[in-house]
């Protein structure tokens, strides 16, 4: 009986022994999911994130554009119109303010052009 009995708790050893491997193992299993859930959640925000600053960028390509033609169209050829219509010495010193807003607004349109070609940059690679 002796050996039978110790043979019987050496099962009962072995079977709580499993029993706290696989109690142990289930909480690793469960930490390592629940990690693996904040950090899908965390990409997730990231890429909303990423999205919503996209959306910006293009809404202010669009801005861009239509502030440059806002002060080409009318003001700025009122302002080009007056100054040579004027008999006066500072219209030249007008016309030259104007070629340089001209100028800006140049650069600001190249500017669009080369931000259209990150935008569908981004749109093909995102």
């Amino acid at each position: 009986m002796t050996e039978r009995r110790r043979t019987e708790k050496e099962l009962m050893d072995y079977r709580y022994r499993l029993e706290e491997l696989v109690t142990q193992r289930t909480d690793e299993l469960r930490a390592a999911n629940e990690s693996l859930r904040r950090e899908m959640g965390e990409r997730e925000r990231i890429e909303r994130e990423r999205m919503e600053a996209y959306r910006q960028i293009e809404r202010n390509i669009e801005q861009f554009a239509v502030l440059t033609d806002h002060i080409r169209n009318p003001p700025l050829q009122v302002v080009q119109g007056m100054a040579d219509l004027i008999d006066d010495p500072r219209a030249e010193k007008i016309r030259e303010q104007v070629r340089q807003i001209k100028a800006i607004l140049k650069q600001l349109d190249e500017g669009w052009v080369e931000s259209e070609k990150v935008r569908e940059y981004l749109e093909r690679y995102r």
